[in-house]
């Protein structure tokens, strides 16, 4: 039995391959298989997505084969289906019919798969990627490196941009990162609030906020959300089953509640768009400006 399970699992990826990529799929596959198969000591393995304009790199021993397999494969973002896109997509092409450039902000961008993804959905869109860990920081920068829209940042996505934060599991997956801060013990790294983000950006509203941050959406909706006032949609991940008893969605869901979204869930993302007879941006522009 064991010894049919990596011919199974090799068969699996080139199954999943094909479908998603057709014919370009198969030599993709054969790089992604040690990876699958766990074969081979440390390094990096790089896949081309058809189309792009450069290869992506997963380091071997990681999870970041996980990650690809859930963006790229399950396409876990591609909520291009469901009739709340094409409003965000409405939303999109007039901002750029009117010279305004979309932000996207992707809280735990983790090695810039989701970055990836979005600037291929949204071409014309910013992309400020926060990723807080250094190795998986490291990859983020060398797998966004040929898109100047993206903009990598060492920091995590908190309430106060005056917090310091460190990595709170370090001994985990690399995909699962937990942050906290440092309580005025010293040390840590510099967090980052959206309202810093749409400054640094020049940005009057947000196209699109991903966020999948371990559980960190505790801190990000205590406060400091008058942000949601101008954000057209919003792509998280709730972390209840993996933090019981913490109750780490309800900040989150709180702040959402006092806003006009409809949510869609789509392959463990909750997609929450803004109705748009509701939409309130133009007001709230000049109450947090």
């Amino acid at each position: 039995m064991t010894k049919k399970l990596p011919l199974r699992r090799a068969v699996r990826s080139f199954r999943r391959f094909s479908r998603s990529f057709g014919a370009a799929g198969i030599p993709m596959a054969f790089k992604f298989l040690p990876l699958e198969l766990e074969m081979g000591g440390p390094g990096t393995a790089a896949l081309t997505l058809p189309g792009s304009r450069s290869p992506i790199y997963l380091r071997k021993g990681t999870t970041d084969k996980d990650v690809f397999f859930q963006v790229f494969l399950i396409r876990e973002y591609d909520f291009s289906g469901i009739p709340q896109f094409d409003r965000l997509k409405a939303v999109y092409d007039h901002m750029l019919a009117h010279g305004e450039t979309p932000l996207i902000v992707d809280g735990g961008a983790n090695i810039g798969l989701s970055c990836l993804w979005f600037a291929r959905l949204f071409p014309e869109a910013r992309i400020y990627a926060l990723e807080p860990d250094e190795g998986n920081y490291a990859m983020l920068c060398a797998n966004t490196r040929d898109y100047p829209n993206i903009v990598p940042l060492r920091a995590a996505l908190w309430d106060r941009g005056d917090a310091k934060v460190l990595i709170a599991n370090q001994k985990d997956p690399a995909s699962c990162y937990r942050v906290m801060e440092t309580g005025g013990a010293g040390g840590g790294f510099a967090a980052c609030t959206v309202p810093e983000i749409m400054r640094r950006a020049g940005a009057a509203r947000i196209l699109l906020a991903k966020i999948d941050i371990e559980g960190g959406e505790d801190a990000l909706f205590r406060s400091n959300t008058a942000w949601l006032d101008k954000t057209e949609a919003l792509a998280v991940e709730l972390h209840d089953w993996m933090l019981p008893g913490l109750a780490s969605s309800r900040n989150f869901l709180v702040a959402l509640a006092n806003h006009p979204f409809e949510v869609v869930w789509h392959h463990g993302t909750m997609f929450c768009v803004k109705l748009p007879e509701q939409r309130p941006a133009q007001k709230s522009s000049r109450a947090i400006s």
